[in-house]
């Protein structure tokens, strides 16, 4: 019996919880969050497929690489705008982040379609858009006390120091990268059941 790919596994794992996550935050009406979150569950079922296969088509690496890269850019950015826009602590500022991130969804993906700019400004922007999601939440969390939403920014940062090549402690980086992924989707998920009450307009 041939050994199952580990990628495949901890791909399997994250779609999951993923999944998990997307559907009671979707019967809550948290609709951006369960979106963001369906999107990157969508990515990790095409990657557990992709890695499960021996032989896996042309067709499927193709959408696997589109659905990722739509995930990077649309997922944590949805779930940062619905953290941010849903609780009741009314921050101007993370509002009118969360704006801005909405609106560099569709502007992001027209320009990877239409190819605006090169491959390395696309991967600049990808990152940008990111990095600013995970950044927005984990100063929210500081600002508005939420441990679970420090714990999945934190969860989200080492993910991406981990990186997704090479081995670390004989595990695939990738694997680290999904299992770590997984567990801050969770976290994230408890945070958005959670409306902290501002530190900083208690009532006197």
């Amino acid at each position: 019996m041939p050994r199952l790919n580990s990628v495949a596994v901890s791909d399997f794992f994250l779609a999951v919880v993923s999944y998990s996550v997307a559907g009671p935050l979707f019967r809550q009406s948290r609709t951006l969050s369960s979106v963001g979150f369906f999107l990157i569950a969508l990515a990790a079922s095409l990657g557990s497929l992709k890695f499960g296969l021996p032989n896996p088509p042309t067709s499927l690496v193709r959408y696997h690489a589109h659905a990722s890269w739509f995930a990077s850019v649309a997922g944590v950015a949805l779930v940062a705008a619905d953290y941010h826009l849903g609780n009741r602590y009314h921050s101007r500022a993370l509002s009118f982040l969360s704006v801005l991130l909405l609106v560099a969804i569709p502007v992001v993906t027209i320009g990877k379609v239409y190819r605006t700019w090169s491959n390395k400004v696309d991967t600049y922007v990808t990152d940008a858009v990111g990095g600013l999601s995970i950044a927005s939440l984990l100063l929210s969390s500081l600002i508005y006390p939420n441990s679970s939403c420090l714990f999945g920014s934190i969860l989200y940062v080492a993910a991406g120091l981990i990186g997704t090549t090479g081995h670390l402690y004989s595990l695939k980086r990738v694997d680290w990268f999904h299992y770590l992924l997984a567990f801050g989707n969770i976290a994230y998920y408890l945070a958005l059941r959670y409306k902290p009450t501002p530190v900083f307009f208690k009532a006197q």
